[in-house]
């Protein structure tokens, strides 16, 4: 599924800038070999990434509820990353937890791969 404007769920991308400007409580993860040097916080579910999967109580926001109920009902956990310029993500492949979908929400500049061979 790909969508073209925030709009069409009820969110501005203004009011989600601003959102995702204005989060506490960001963490930072020292150790990951895979996206060093970001932020984030987890919303509904935060999912500590060890096997197996550490389930936790997340954050919680309206906001983010209703546009979480929109993209895809159902959904579990939503994450807010941050990536300071410079910064970034390695090839991977994510965590099984997270199968059979995940949903992203962009707002800026990305280059993404999707690729279910050779990982």
């Amino acid at each position: 599924m790909n969508f073209d404007n925030i709009e069409d769920f009820g969110c501005d991308i203004k009011s989600l800038h601003d959102l995702c400007n204005h989060q506490f409580g960001m963490k930072s993860m020292p150790s990951s070999e895979i996206a060093s040097g970001r932020t984030h916080k987890w919303f509904r579910s935060e999912v500590i990434l060890v096997h197996p999967a550490v389930i936790n109580k997340g954050h919680w926001d309206e906001t983010v509820n209703r546009l979480g109920d929109r993209i895809l009902p159902g959904w579990d956990c939503a994450l807010l990353c941050h990536y300071r310029p410079g910064v970034g993500m390695k090839r991977h492949r994510d965590h099984p937890v997270f199968e059979p979908l995940v949903a992203l929400v962009n707002i800026g500049r990305a280059t993404f791969c999707i690729d279910t061979q050779g990982l």
